[in-house]
C-alpha cells in the first residue's frame, strides 16, 4: 500500500491528497452550512484554530468527559 511505503497512515494520505475520508463525509454534509464560518474563524483567529486542533488530538475518553462536563454545566445554567 502506498501509505505504508510513505510511512503514513492511510487517513493522512487521504488528507494530503486534498480528499475527505468516506467516514467523515456525512458529518460534513450534515454541517455544511457551518463549515465556511468555522474556516473563516480559524483563519482569522490562530489561537482558536490551535485550541480546535489541540482538542481534536485529545484521546477519546478525554473528549467524552469534556463533553459530559460541558453538558452538565449547560444544564446547570438552564
Amino acid at each position: 500500500m502506498l501509505a505504508q511505503h510513505l510511512e503514513l497512515n492511510a487517513e493522512e494520505l487521504i488528507f494530503l491528497a486534498g480528499r475527505i475520508p468516506e467516514r467523515d463525509e456525512d458529518l460534513l454534509k450534515e454541517n455544511y452550512k457551518a463549515m465556511p464560518a468555522l474556516f473563516r474563524r480559524m483563519r482569522k483567529d490562530p489561537d482558536f484554530a490551535q485550541r480546535v486542533f489541540s482538542l481534536a488530538d485529545e484521546p477519546a475518553h478525554e473528549e467524552m468527559s469534556n463533553g459530559q462536563e460541558m453538558t452538565q454545566s449547560k444544564n446547570q445554567e438552564d
